[in-house]
């Protein structure tokens, strides 16, 4: 058992479920060795409809504030192996801006032809600013985005996150999975956002 190093740099990609049944989605994801793309996301999502999978670079040490705002169950994959997958991180430009007006304008102009191509890069801009009473900043997160769904094997994945109180039942969960032959069995270390602790 010990702690993440003190580094500002990240070399894994993390996927965390949401706080809806947490633990449940999360056990489901690893049996299935599968993450679903159910949501799109980005600059004119309701426009370009392509369904992707959020991740966040966020240094190892900062994990624990990223868990606080979303959920204590998570998945780490190291970011050259997602890159191969299609995985890119997000460009992040403010409301209002000249840079906003401009992908504003340039998206209103495009023909049938190119418009398809913008809708490539359209789920990998976020416009951070303030909406109404609300405000749309994530930038510390470091996001990283994948469209479509995600299959992965256990040696696919570098860690997982869940609280302290759950690692046995978790392990005893996959170890008997691998024997009875019905799922996969992961052997990764287990990070405890509530300690703060990685359990080798």
């Amino acid at each position: 058992m010990n702690k993440f190093t003190q580094d500002d740099q990240s070399d894994f990609l993390i996927h965390l479920v949401g706080k809806d049944e947490s633990y449940t989605t999360f056990m489901n994801i690893l049996s299935q060795g599968r993450i679903k793309s159910i949501n799109a996301f980005g600059f004119n999502r309701m426009k370009h409809g392509k369904l992707s999978i959020c991740f966040s670079e966020i240094p190892p040490v900062f994990i624990k504030k990223l868990v606080k705002r979303r959920a204590n169950y998570g998945i780490a994959f190291k970011k050259s192996w997602l890159q191969e997958k299609g995985a890119q991180r997000i460009w992040y430009i403010e409301k209002n801006s000249k840079l906003h007006s401009s992908l504003v304008n340039i998206s209103n102009e495009l023909s049938v032809l190119i418009q398809d191509e913008f809708n490539n890069l359209a789920p990998f801009i976020d416009v951070s600013g303030d909406y109404g009473t609300s405000s749309y900043r994530f930038e510390w997160e470091r996001e990283w985005r994948l469209i479509g769904d995600l299959s992965f094997t256990p040696d696919d994945v570098e860690f997982l996150i869940l609280p302290g109180k759950d690692h046995d039942a978790a392990r005893e969960f996959f170890a008997d999975a691998e024997l009875d032959g019905i799922g996969p069995n992961y052997n990764c270390p287990y990070y405890d956002p509530t300690t703060d602790y990685l359990c080798e």
